[in-house]
């Protein structure tokens, strides 16, 4: 009753109105009511309502198979076909491959001009710019060499009396060495030779 209540109520139709209606139509034996207690459950006849033989029973089961195995066929269907729409989602556009083509060409040209000067064998830098970065590096290599001595040398006279292992007493001081971080003053200072034999 609830739902039909709600239904009619939209049309301006009344609670009591409608209950009214159902009792009559109860009364006049064109739909049957059952009493539960307070509630009542309204209901359509089944007398004129044919029922049918096994056979026609079977059919329809088998009708209701077939649909169903059908819906799911189309369900597995739709899936597939919205997860190929979803990858189809995360490739570029033909507009935006054309810009992204034209892009990387762009990029391309200086290298492939970079590229003939270093086939045809030519001089990427002056003379004066090799004599400059060799005398920067030899700048660099000479402040190396000079402050590893002066910690070398009073790094000695500290440690000379020190009972404590040097290695962890530098560790506990935060000192790094060139050992610490991978590096070795005499592997630069050998390619240094290297670059002035060249």
């Amino acid at each position: 009753m609830a739902d039909m209540w709600d239904m009619l109520a939209q049309f301006g139709v009344k609670k009591p109105q409608v209950q009214r209606a159902v009792d009559a139509l109860a009364e006049s034996g064109k739909i049957t009511c059952k009493e539960f207690g307070k509630s009542k459950i309204y209901m359509p006849l089944q007398d004129d309502i044919e029922l049918p033989d096994k056979g026609g029973m079977d059919a329809k089961k088998a009708e209701i198979k077939e649909l169903s195995e059908q819906v799911t066929q189309s369900g597995d269907a739709i899936r597939q076909l919205q997860k190929e729409l979803q990858g189809l989602g995360s490739f570029l556009t033909l507009e935006e491959l054309t810009v992204k083509d034209k892009d990387l060409l762009q990029q391309m040209e200086p290298l492939k001009q970079k590229l003939i000067k270093l086939k045809s064998g030519s001089i990427l830098i002056t003379k004066e710019e090799r004599e400059q970065v060799e005398k920067s590096y030899q700048k660099y290599m000479d402040a190396w060499g000079q402050r590893k001595r002066i910690f070398k040398n009073i790094w000695g006279d500290i440690s000379e009396n020190i009972d404590q292992n040097t290695t962890e007493l530098l560790e506990e001081m935060g000192v790094q060495t060139d050992e610490d971080v991978n590096v070795s003053y005499e592997a630069f200072s050998k390619l240094q030779a290297k670059k002035r034999r060249v």
